[in-house]
This record gives C-alpha cells, sequence and structure tokens, in this order.
C-alpha cells in the first residue's frame, strides 16, 4: 500500500468512527417524563424528570434517599452519594436523571445525576 491509499483508507475509517460516535450517541437519548407519567413500562429506562424536594435523608453508608414531589411523589435513591447532594434543601427544585427500578412494589429512580432548576 502507497502513502496515498493508506491516507484514504484514515480519512474513511474516521468517518466511519464520527458516524458511529453520532449513532451511539443518538441511541442513548434520555427520556424526559413528569413524575405522574412514570409507570412500569419506562423500567430499566434512563429517565429525566423534575420536581420539589418533599424530604431527604443520608444513610451512614453514604447512600441519599430523596422524596420528589410534583403532582405526585417517588423516591430516589443515590448509592455513594457525592457531595454535591449535600447543596439541596426541603423545597428546592431539582431534575435529576437515572434509572427508573421498582423496588418493594413501589417505583424509584436510582440516581445519577442532581441538578438545581
Amino acid at each position: 500500500m502507497n502513502e496515498i491509499h493508506i491516507k484514504k483508507l484514515c480519512i474513511i475509517l474516521s468517518i466511519i468512527g464520527i458516524f458511529s460516535l453520532y449513532i451511539i450517541v443518538l441511541l442513548q437519548t434520555i427520556t424526559p417524563l413528569k413524575i405522574e407519567d412514570l409507570n412500569e413500562k419506562y423500567i430499566g429506562d434512563k429517565i429525566k424528570t423534575c420536581g420539589t424536594i418533599q424530604s431527604q435523608k443520608y444513610s451512614d453508608d453514604g447512600t441519599y434517599f430523596m422524596v420528589l414531589y410534583d403532582v405526585k411523589k417517588i423516591e430516589i435513591v443515590f448509592f455513594n452519594a457525592l457531595t454535591d447532594t449535600q447543596e439541596y434543601d426541603i423545597n428546592d427544585v431539582v431534575c435529576v436523571i437515572g434509572r427508573l427500578k421498582k423496588y418493594n412494589e413501589k417505583l424509584e429512580i436510582i440516581g445519577e445525576k442532581i441538578t438545581a432548576i
């Protein structure tokens, strides 16, 4: 293979790589949902929901529990919670990104990210 063929191959592979990354990003979309719209069909999906913090507590092992409400309530659990969860107070309005799970016959979100709005 000469130098021109190698350059063409590199350009083609770069374009294929960029296109592949674009497809991966499209497939990893986060579904924004209202708390009252959360149901069992979204179990396992990565979702985003917003609401007001009604209660919160920390366990000794670093787990952070929070209840968000809008029209309905949902519990959010952050395992190995980062220190940034400590900046939020009761009645703060936040958005949470995480995976919807069912635990003890109730829906909950295993939180990955929290942001104030």
